[in-house]
């Protein structure tokens, strides 16, 4: 850093703005550290949403077979109707 310091005065920085400047470096860069520590909230958050997102991949499938045994029973009531309608279905007593 020491270095860099006399590399930007030599070249027509002054004291102040090579002071201005490092501080300015020091409190807005992201370290290698930093980074990390940012990489390792990201895995953490991404092995959290996989695994609601898995959650929820188990409540959907489940909502897909409720809805097709309710389509299957709708249907076979419908059709039951249109049958009794028709006079052809004996087996469904007509209630008066």
């Amino acid at each position: 850093m020491a270095n860099a310091v006399f590399k930007l005065e030599d070249s027509g920085f002054t004291r102040d703005q090579v002071e201005a400047l490092t501080e300015f470096m020091s409190s807005s860069v992201a370290t290698k550290e930093d980074i990390a520590r940012l990489e390792g909230k990201v895995a953490a958050q991404g092995e959290r949403f996989e695994g609601r997102i898995i959650g929820l991949e188990g409540k959907i499938n489940l909502a897909y077979w409720m809805l097709g045994i309710l389509i299957a029973g709708v249907s076979s009531l419908v059709n039951g109707l249109f049958q009794e309608a028709s006079g052809r279905c004996a087996s469904i007593p007509y209630v008066r």
